[in-house]
């Protein structure tokens, strides 16, 4: 009986691993099976966890080991991975390389054991099971001291890889793992690291991370500690933000190629004078009778001088909110053929902003009716966010409305520092989910989502004078009894905190003024009662 050949040449690693694995794999091999059990799998790489035993007195127990195998001869994009095979490029030697190499400057990652090729062309990197939890599903899990120890492990992994001189390269929540018992992080998924060439390879790395963590709602109380920590302090923080809004605009354009255009997640619809898109999660006889229902539902309520309506409803369980406009003018309509109407451009934003951070509701479906060629009316469906507008909630006491405003103070300044700007910014624009109290020790914060997505802009740096603006219109549009000043001054005391203004003029005093200020001039819903900063402004 003919032997089968060996399914993989060694090029690096341990003498032993490689001769364990050999043997598993062509018993593998034989069996037409697959070894162990598998942890992920898609188009670019697969990983599987095995056991081997090696024997002898040093390794008396089975070893567990991740085994990597990169699918540069069977994957995707086989030309362009053999081109980088040749010039020793490819994802699995620069992944055995930062391996090797941080293991030997000290920084945690897994123990690097074997590297080699497949008969298939693949490459496989085999390195040793870290036992653990991902970073993400640990921290969730955690009561506040050991979060605080969390922070600080993950800041003490993040300064050593930078003090080895190299950069993650793709540095985010589920490439960390806090490890059992002692809470080390780990770092996974090294095929990107690389050295350090300029100061703003180590800004982009930590802006990587920053945009995981807001995504998955870390508290800002501990993302404040690791940029303190590891941003290279306060007088590096325009350079951090700078380079978050750089990172996401990138983040943003790779992703929108792939996932904006008909065939991903999204459909065309067309129905007789009316086309658009939607999620494919909505059918379109489904939208088609939502549509008909909202627009004869008792919720329905007029905006825009009767020119709109806007009507909650529900479909499979779901909860969306649909608006309405009318046909514009001529001008109007000529400019929506060239810009998309208001529900289009709404739909767009609205995507947009969610591959980037869930700070949206999220937009399901647009349809526009188009006469002559021109748009006209237009629907727009959005998943329903909050429970109720900003400027409509009530606090019920003075404690729970300090605990608002300081929450919506951290989550604007979060939103302009990423960039993500609304040039129509007031309470009725965004949505908000009051905090909860879930057990006697636990509670859920406040949570927020803007609106009236067409207003939506970014990432992009925004000018002192627009967020000027923002806030003062904002706070405009919020009654006096329901924010008492002192609140006021905490939300925009948490704001400054995360984004100081780029003028070294504009501190926190300046800026009150102004906001007070322009908020009157704009004789909203705020009157300025109480507020001393107001008082002295007023005629």
């Amino acid at each position: 009986m003919r032997r089968a050949r060996a399914p993989i040449v060694w090029w690096a690693g341990d003498a032993r691993v490689q001769s364990a694995l050999s043997e598993l794999l062509i018993r593998s091999e034989v069996a037409g099976r697959e070894p162990g059990t598998q942890i992920e799998s898609n188009v670019r790489r697969t990983l599987r966890e095995v056991l081997v035993q090696l024997g002898g007195d040093s390794h008396p127990e089975p070893l567990r080991i991740v085994l990597k195998t990169h699918h540069v001869g069977t994957g995707r994009h086989r030309l362009r991975e053999a081109i980088k095979r040749r010039i020793r490029r490819s994802p699995a030697r620069r992944e055995w390389q930062a391996l090797t190499a941080l293991r030997a400057a000290g920084v945690p990652v897994p123990r690097p054991l074997a590297y080699g090729r497949l008969a298939s062309g693949d490459e496989l990197v085999a390195f040793e099971f870290i036992e653990g939890l991902p970073l993400h599903d640990r921290f969730a899990d955690a009561d506040a001291p050991a979060r605080a120890g969390l922070v600080s492990k993950l800041r003490s992994t993040l300064a050593r890889l930078h003090a080895s001189g190299r950069i993650h390269g793709d540095l985010h929540l589920g490439n960390l793992r806090a490890c059992v018992d002692t809470d080390e992080i780990v770092l996974l998924d090294l095929q990107r690291a690389r050295l350090t060439r300029a100061p703003s390879d180590r800004l982009r790395d930590l802006a990587s991370l920053e945009l995981s963590l807001l995504r998955a709602d870390w508290p800002a109380a501990e993302r404040a500690a690791l940029r303190r920590e590891l941003a290279g302090g306060p007088e590096l923080g325009p350079a951090f933000d700078a380079a978050l809004r750089r990172f996401a605009a990138d983040h943003l354009r790779g992703r929108a190629r792939r996932r904006l255009r008909p065939g991903r997640g999204f459909e065309r619809v067309h129905a007789g004078r009316r086309s658009g898109l939607r999620d494919r999660s909505l059918p379109e006889e489904a939208l088609l009778r939502l549509l008909e229902r909202a627009e004869q539902s008792p919720s329905r309520r007029s905006r825009r001088g009767g020119r709109g309506w806007i009507a909650e409803a529900e479909i499979d369980g779901r909860a969306v909110v649909v608006k309405w406009r009318a046909s514009g003018g001529l001008l109007d309509r000529m400019t929506a053929r060239w810009r998309g109407s208001a529900a289009a451009r709404a739909f767009r934003n609205g995507q947009r902003a969610q591959l980037v951070l869930a700070c949206t509701a999220r937009p399901l479906a647009y349809l526009d009716e188009r006469s002559a060629g021109l748009p006209g009316a237009c629907w727009l469906v959005l998943e329903r966010a909050g429970d109720v507008d900003l400027d409509a909630h009530v606090p019920p006491t003075p404690r729970a409305g300090h605990e608002l405003a300081r929450a919506f103070g951290d989550w604007l300044g979060d939103l302009h520092a990423l960039g993500v700007g609304h040039s129509d910014l007031k309470g009725s624009n965004i949505r908000l989910r009051p905090a909860a109290q879930e057990s006697a020790v636990t509670a859920s914060p406040p949570r927020f989502w803007l609106v009236d997505l067409e207003d939506l802009s970014g990432p992009g740096a925004q000018s002192d004078e627009a967020r000027l603006t923002a806030l003062a219109q904002l706070n405009a549009s919020i009654p006096d009894a329901h924010l008492d000043p002192e609140a006021r001054r905490e939300a925009l005391a948490h704001y400054l905190a995360r984004l100081p203004f780029a003028s070294a003029d504009l501190d926190f005093e300046r800026v009150k003024a102004a906001v007070a200020r322009r908020s009157l001039a704009r004789a909203h819903r705020w009157r300025g009662e109480g507020c001393a900063c107001a008082g002295a402004l007023s005629p």
